[in-house]
């Protein structure tokens, strides 16, 4: 479960990352835009290889089960 909100945090972090104008503008000028979008895409690989790991380490609640002849119609 660490795993999978440490991904999220990552993941909507660095997403939230272009709202905040000045700091993209600074750290295009610094890195350049090349690089800064490879690190902007690194990273959010990265968080998305975290939720996809912590999601399949979750454990599975069962919130609703169809009925027996709910199978067949669906």
């Amino acid at each position: 479960m660490l795993l999978l909100v440490t991904g999220l945090l990552i993941f909507v972090a660095i997403h939230m990352l272009p709202t905040f104008a000045p700091a993209r503008r600074q750290l295009v000028q610094k890195l350049g835009a090349g690089p800064y979008k490879g690190i902007f895409s690194v990273i959010a690989l990265l968080g998305l290889v975290l939720v996809i790991m912590g999601k399949a380490g979750a454990p599975v609640i069962s919130v609703w089960q169809p009925p027996p002849w709910g199978r067949h119609v669906a």
